[in-house]
């Protein structure tokens, strides 16, 4: 029987690399995206037809709730959260609309779909879920104080809330990822220039690590293999301290 999967995050990074990997399974995939007509440059015509698309902007987690009523009708089997928002910016600077936005994205869009999910699924399905978070919740540096909050609150709240989600037969858990090749570091690599790389090698002595390697530990934890851990924050560190 084919096994449903839903991912917001699913047209860049880590999120397109994890749907990319079920194309080839019985595995039947929803997106929730702010924009289509990138899906639909991100797959291929054949690849396409296999996935739903639920648009919705994360940014507005009200509105989210009820197109998610309207459109997301049964729980899927697992449901990853892969959508997140860099906003490095000094405190002095900092705002509580570009906060609120922020949050809007890496905290409170999850929990708005983690809710809907727990309101639609039977009690004794089965469902694995995997956010990803960052190793900045341990270790935030210099004007990275709003995405490291935001990313505490998710490993706190998978952390707190995997008591109650256990009893519904809810597995759920979070990656503190460390830099991990994608667009994400585009700003790093502008900041930094011909440094770079020597920034890389002295915060993450391994490296920045590859995305197929992140979404290799999602499946794991998707997997009936992952059954006995939950409330866990996995940490991918690149060697770092952290």
């Amino acid at each position: 029987m084919a096994k449903n999967l839903l991912v917001t995050g699913g047209t860049s990074g880590i999120g397109l690399e994890l749907v990319k990997s079920y194309f080839k399974e019985d595995v039947h995939i929803t997106l929730i995206l702010r924009d289509i007509e990138k899906a639909k440059i991100c797959f291929s015509d054949s690849d396409i037809s296999k996935v739903s698309l639920i648009e919705a902007d994360l940014m507005d987690p009200i509105s989210l709730s009820n197109i998610l009523k309207n459109n997301l009708k049964n729980a899927p089997d697992y449901f990853v959260y892969c959508a997140g928002m860099l906003n490095e910016v000094s405190l002095k600077r900092t705002t509580y609309s570009s906060f609120i936005k922020l949050m809007n994205v890496n905290f409170f869009s999850f929990v708005e779909i983690l809710r809907h999910l727990v309101s639609i699924k039977s009690k004794n399905a089965p469902m694995r879920i995997v956010a990803m978070s960052s190793l900045a919740s341990l270790q935030g540096g210099k004007g990275n104080q709003m995405y490291a909050a935001s990313k505490s609150a998710m490993d706190s709240f998978i952390r707190t809330s995997s008591h109650e989600l256990r009893e519904n037969n809810i597995v759920i858990n979070s990656i503190q990822a460390g830099y991990v090749d994608t667009n994400m570091c585009d700003s790093l690599r502008l900041f930094y220039g011909d440094r770079f790389d020597d920034f890389i090698r002295q915060n993450q002595p391994l490296g920045l690590i590859d995305k197929a390697e992140i979404v290799e530990q999602i499946r794991f934890m998707l997997s009936k293999k992952g059954n006995s851990v939950t409330g866990v924050s996995l940490k991918i560190n690149g060697g770092s301290p952290c």
